[in-house]
């Protein structure tokens, strides 16, 4: 299975959230980055879908530093031994397609959940389930009206995720 987390530290309304302690020392990122590591499903890749902005150079510096210590910090600092699915990927500053077209065809991921970094308490199970329901469907979403907001992520396969970014990319 293969995930991306959408972030950005260029919010106007709230710049740099990505890195605001949200709860015992955690942010957003250590939070998705944990739920997604430490959930009962195999991720071979994990990707940090950033903007090649100057202003976000600090997630690849964070994300470099998580590898390097070889930790991700949860409810509990736990060490992960293997975190080479772990990568940043810079890309579009407006276009959310463009910036994930380019990560799935570096990587060459077929069929990928996608997460916001605004989305930290989502559930992986509910992805995980998402991402199997791509053998038939080209875009998995819930239905929202049994799923409570930020719980879940996207889930498409690649060749959707790359029409859409051709058919948006003048609007970047």
């Amino acid at each position: 299975m293969d995930a991306i987390i959408t972030v950005r530290t260029g919010s106007t309304r709230l710049p740099s959230k990505c890195f605001l302690d949200l709860h015992e020392g955690l942010n957003s990122l250590d939070m998705i980055i944990g739920r997604l590591l430490f959930s009962n499903n195999r991720f071979d890749n994990i990707i940090i879908a950033t903007t090649d902005l100057k202003e976000d150079d600090k997630i690849e510096e964070y994300i470099n530093k998580i590898k390097a210590k070889k930790e991700i910090i949860t409810t509990r600092l736990a060490s992960y031994e293997d975190l080479s699915m772990l990568s940043v990927y810079r890309g579009s500053v407006l276009n959310k397609f463009v910036r994930w077209s380019g990560a799935l065809k570096q990587f060459n991921i077929e069929k990928a959940v996608f997460i916001d970094a605004d989305d930290p308490i989502f559930d992986p199970d509910l992805v995980a389930f998402e991402y199997a329901m791509l053998s038939s469907h080209d875009y998995v979403t819930p239905d929202l009206t049994n799923a409570y907001l930020g719980s879940h992520g996207f889930a498409f396969n690649s060749n959707v995720v790359h029409e859409c970014a051709e058919l948006t990319r003048n609007k970047d």
